[in-house]
């Protein structure tokens, strides 16, 4: 999350997400859901979650950054991109903030 509160999307995560969880995590898309396109569901930041990765990687071409608008959310510029390497979910921090300053790489 970047100081003026835009999300930038660093990673899907599929590892270490089990049938129950994937359960819920489904119906909760259901409360967060702020726009689709053909590929991804876009949901409202409301969790922070632990991730273990192997590397952080930069892509080429770089990413267009999004940032969540009330319903829905805007492509923004382009920016330098890094993504995470074999990504696995941990768990879920309740003990943490949905606050920039504590969500940078």
């Amino acid at each position: 999350m970047e100081e003026d509160g835009t999300t930038i999307e660093v990673s899907d995560v599929a590892s270490g997400i089990d049938h129950t969880l994937l359960k819920t995590l489904w119906q909760l898309m259901g409360l967060t859901r702020v726009g689709e396109d053909k590929e991804v569901i876009w949901l409202e930041p409301t969790a922070i979650v632990k991730i273990q990765y192997t590397e952080l990687f930069q892509t080429e071409g770089g990413r267009r950054l999004r940032l969540i608008k009330g319903q829905g959310y805007m492509d923004m510029e382009k920016r330098p991109f890094v993504r995470l390497r074999n990504s696995r979910l941990l768990g879920f921090r309740p003990d943490k903030e949905l606050k920039p300053k504590e969500l940078r790489l």
